[in-house]
């Protein structure tokens, strides 16, 4: 029996970026689990200036700082969707996952890491319940 839900967490970049993650609880294979990204950005820079030209906003997992997903974007953006990636999972474990992002302008400038809540996704359950003890007892 497959069980599905939605685990959802926001993520704010120093005065830069704000990102939702979801991790759908409902595998395509028995160990990935599909996660959608939006973000919502002003497209200022820390003084409040607008930014000019384009920034390229990069996802990142805290484990080993890997670049998931990253997307270019112009102007103002509320709740654009960036490219997914899977969270793999072994069956019977669970794995606490953590990922920041950055905006880098054209000048080159990085922004300071948004660290993002630690999210806890679950394997499938494959293992079957352990065996329940019987004891009776029969008065005659």
């Amino acid at each position: 029996m497959t069980t599905s839900k939605v685990i959802a967490f926001i993520v704010l970049c120093v005065a830069v970026i704000s990102l939702v993650l979801l991790v759908a609880y409902a595998p395509a294979s028995a160990a990935d689990y599909p996660a959608n990204v939006t973000i919502t950005h002003a497209f200022k820079d820390t003084a409040g200036n607008t930014e000019v030209g384009p920034l390229l906003v990069k996802l990142y997992s805290v484990a080993g700082d890997v670049l998931k997903s990253q997307l270019s974007i112009t102007g103002p953006v509320t709740n654009q969707a960036m490219p997914g990636f899977t969270v793999t999972v072994a069956d019977n474990t669970s794995k606490a996952v953590q990922f920041y992002a950055t905006a880098t302008d054209p000048a080159g400038n990085v922004s300071a890491k948004g660290m993002s809540n630690i999210v806890n996704v679950v394997g499938l359950d494959t293992l079957a319940p352990a065996t329940i003890s019987v004891n009776i007892t029969i008065t005659q």
